[in-house]
């Protein structure tokens, strides 16, 4: 028989508290990204790694739902590049400079895909992005976006 003063934990885990950081290495990030992008309709889905050898820690299923949800501002039969490697950039503290890992992709398509499609994209990459201590840039210029995602790698 239960204490009437313990209480009952009716409410389920976080599916997040189930996962946890795993080291992995950039060149297996594009790839994951490239095959994402691949089941959304994306055609000619170029990649290119440099530094294949970095590693980042990432929460690799909260990755995996960045990924997904960037697909849905993929217009199907977009023409995508994608690079990955290493860059110095300021870090703005006496000109330190900081290593972080740098994806770039550039999606070029014939149609615009659905501005909500890369409303809600962008907001669950800036999420993903920002609890791993990186930093977005997004432009888009007629029929091409280009997101660049900056995180952090392992010394």
């Amino acid at each position: 028989m239960r204490s009437a003063s313990a209480p009952l934990n009716h409410e389920p885990a976080s599916p997040l508290a189930r996962t946890s950081p795993a080291f992995l290495a950039i060149d297996r990030i594009v790839e994951k990204l490239s095959a994402f992008l691949t089941r959304a309709g994306a055609r000619n889905v170029e990649t290119t790694v440099a530094d294949s050898a970095a590693r980042l820690v990432l929460d690799e299923e909260e990755m995996d739902q960045a990924f997904a949800s960037l697909s849905h501002a993929v217009a199907p039969g977009a023409a995508v590049t994608i690079l990955g490697g290493l860059v110095e950039i300021e870090t703005g503290e006496r000109s330190a400079e900081s290593r972080c890992a740098l994806l770039c992709v550039s999606v070029r398509d014939g149609r615009a895909a659905a501005k909500t499609g890369v409303q809600d994209g962008l907001s669950v990459i800036r999420g993903f992005i920002k609890k791993h201590s990186g930093f977005l840039r997004f432009w888009k210029r007629g029929r091409e976006m280009k997101f660049n995602f900056y995180l952090p790698v392992l010394r």
